[in-house]
């Protein structure tokens, strides 16, 4: 619309459609009445009636000689996770690219000053967008620096929540032989093979999973509630709160968030357990339920370039964009949220999306970014694995075969949004809204086991270890995931974090689980640990454990310090797997009591945070959590009221990035229990100095 360049709506990758003459035809028609649609749509506006435009810019205006200390600035302004996923795809010194540098101020100003202000702006796109009437998108489209301007897409309005259903009685079953007691949600996590990974110890810890939808309370339902959620951002209000808003949403706003929330990371047992339960999270509101307000794309994209810069590994994205697009233009390329998905890929996001619900509609496929050729598109199946009627199919406009994989989107069990903890709700619900982030917990899974992983590589995970890898197609492509074989695909893979204790000796003893597909050689896995020089030249065998897949090494003591190590294995064929996969770089550390810790490298944060102590008050133990981005000397010291110092649990001790928990029992450097009363505690590593208070009663 309005375009000066017919590049904007042209296929980069044309392909043949031979094979595909009949589906071509049913397109091309629905496309002719859709395009009639939006023809008409902007014909109908008044002279006062706005629309909200995309308007993309032609460059951005880097002035001559600066590129290069601009993409120095981009590269610093990414956060340190950011910035460890892209080296995946990167080489160093190349993670940013044109797309990362901001829009031209000059040409948002120039906008501006003629009357325009901009709603969301998006570096990746070069574009912004803005609310206009017919009149102002021509005269917007007629200054020298735009390249064109479009309608911004629209998404299929969902279905008003109803009243939660209660799940039938054959669901509330106890299945046994498994670590967790799954309740409901037991059927769509064995469908897909999830309890196997669990048995494992591997919970998605480690990972950061995006979620993008219209909002959560997590606050007040058992299952939620203590998810590790790090942030979270409303698109809609321009605000960081993400649950319903009085006199601002819809009252069932943040019901369909809080449900697919549930599926991918719920934990209650007897309840649901979803398959990440064990990662972290942050969360973008970004679709409007009330009927007469538009979803619109712009907050999508806004909300998946947030969720990149904050360091997300997998994106998880139950929303859709139709309106004002045609069939023919499901081609990977055209639409806006199809193209930021594949730009987020391209810095080593793993997106994954919900496929649509339009099989038994006249739109017939998959919509918008689920087009993605580098999106994962999940479809639904039902409880017995079959296809359900509303699942949207492929192929894509350029014949690519759509979905991905499939997953139970048929009677869900998923978590309701509560007003107490104690009066937590459940409920089923269908669509291909819940089989999207019970795939993306698979993904998350598989890159909990294998954090070197790109998202190309997790995809080829998911799809060749599906049911249908021999014969995609495109009703349910690779088909019903595996996610228990799509851990193992790319090699041996290790439990999240080893189990480590002291016993009556000293001694410390540690024990891992470790799988293959091709068996591990029980003679080859060891605990390679550092001595008190900090070298890891010390390295013992470990013995197979009781439980299957574990094996156990002790650590001669006593113990004078902190303890660092790692794992390796090797299966029949001769892989040898490192954990973590970095080691030594990267390594677990213990130390005993006062102060206990086991840190999983895996996990960088992004920031220094010193957390508040758990519990507070306190008697007799706390805990206290403390996040590294980087490797530091690290003195963590409790005060009393009068600036004493009462104990130390750490003191000019290097700690390897991560997030460590140290705990305090309460006493003294001489031993004593202290007085009840208020306590401060100070971290202090490197530069950063953070205090907090505790109250310890007695």
């Amino acid at each position: 619309m309005y375009s000066k360049d017919s590049e904007l709506s042209q296929s980069r990758r044309p392909r043949p459609w031979a094979t595909f003459k009949i589906w071509t035809l049913l397109a091309a028609v629905v496309g002719l009445l859709l395009s009639m649609g939006l023809y008409y749509r902007v014909q109908a506006q008044t002279s006062t009636q706005t629309l909200k435009y995309w308007v993309f810019f032609r460059d951005k205006a880097v002035p001559a000689g600066e590129r290069s200390l601009l993409l120095q600035e981009a590269e610093r302004r990414l956060s340190a996770r950011a910035r460890k996923r892209r080296a995946k795809m990167r080489a160093p010194g190349k993670l940013v690219d044109e797309a990362d540098l901001p829009v031209s101020r000059v040409y948002l100003d120039k906008l501006v000053a003629a009357g325009f202000k901009p709603l969301v702006v998006s570096n990746w796109l070069n574009a912004a967008s803005f609310r206009l009437t017919k009149k102002q998108a021509k005269r917007v489209a007629a200054f020298p620096f735009v390249k064109g301007v479009r309608l911004v897409a629209r998404a299929m309005k969902k279905p008003r929540p109803e009243s939660p259903k209660s799940a039938p009685p054959d669901l509330h079953r106890i299945e046994t032989g498994h670590t967790y007691d799954y309740g409901p949600s037991f059927g769509q996590n064995q469908i897909i093979n999830v309890p196997a990974v669990h048995d494992l110890g591997i919970v998605g810890k480690g990972v950061l999973i995006g979620m993008l939808d219209t909002g959560f309370k997590f606050r007040t339902h058992e299952a939620l509630a203590n998810m590790n959620i790090i942030d979270e951002h409303d698109f809609i209000h321009n605000d960081d709160i993400t649950e319903n808003q009085a006199g601002q949403d819809d009252p069932a706003q943040h019901n369909h968030g809080t449900e697919t929330l549930s599926v991918i990371g719920g934990f209650k047992e007897g309840q649901i357990v979803g398959p990440a339960f064990g990662a972290s999270f942050i969360l973008g509101k970004t679709e409007i339920l009330e009927v007469e307000i538009p979803q619109e794309e712009d907050n999508w994209v806004a909300g998946i370039e947030w969720m990149e810069n904050r360091g997300v590994d997998v994106v998880s994205s139950s929303l859709g964009y139709l309106d004002f697009y045609t069939p023919s233009q499901m081609d990977g390329n055209t639409a806006v949220t199809t193209r930021a998905a594949d730009l987020a890929v391209s810095r080593g996001v793993v997106v994954v999306n919900s496929a649509g619900n339009e099989r038994n509609k006249d739109w017939h496929i998959i919509i918008a970014p689920a087009d993605g050729d580098s999106v994962i598109a999940v479809g639904a199946v039902k409880p017995d694995s079959e296809l359900t009627v509303f699942s949207s199919v492929g192929p894509t406009a350029d014949g690519r075969i759509k979905p991905d994989v499939v997953a139970q989107g048929l009677t869900v069990f998923a978590g309701f949004p509560s007003q107490s903890i104690s009066s937590s709700i459940y409920t089923l619900v269908s669509g291909t809204s819940f089989s999207c982030p019970a795939a993306a917990g698979v993904a998350a899974l598989v890159l909990s086991a294998h954090p070197n992983l790109t998202p190309l590589q997790v995809r080829d995970a998911l799809r060749e270890t599906a049911d249908r890898a021999a014969n995609p197609d495109t009703l349910m492509g690779w088909g019903v995931l595996n996610a228990y074989d799509a851990v193992l695909f790319h090699g041996p893979a290790f439990s999240n974090s080893p189990t480590v204790s002291v016993d009556t000796n000293g001694d410390l003893e540690v024990s891992i689980k470790v799988a293959s597909k091709a068996g591990i050689d029980p003679n080859r896995v060891s605990l390679i640990y550092a001595s008190s020089d900090g070298n890891f030249d010390k390295e013992v065998s470990m013995a197979q454990g009781t439980e299957p897949h574990a094996f156990t090494a002790a650590i001669p003591g006593p113990l004078t310090g902190t303890v660092h190590f790692y794992f390796r294995a090797a299966d029949s064929s001769n892989t040898v797997a490192l954990h973590p996969f970095d080691a030594p770089d990267s390594s677990f550390s213990f130390t005993p009591n006062p102060v206990s810790v086991v840190g999983d490298e895996n996990t960088v944060p992004d920031r220094f945070r010193l957390a508040q102590n758990y519990p507070n008050p306190f008697n007799p133990t706390t805990r206290i959590e403390f996040d590294l981005p980087t490797a530091s000397v690290v003195s963590l010291v409790i005060y009393n009221v009068l600036g004493q110092q009462v104990a130390v649990l750490a003191r000019e001790q290097r700690f390897p990035a991560g997030r460590h928990a140290l705990t305090w029992d309460g006493k003294d450097a001489s031993g004593k229990v202290v007085a009840g009363g208020l306590y401060f505690y100070q971290l202090r590593a490197g530069t950063f100095r953070q205090v907090k208070k505790m109250v310890f009663v007695r």
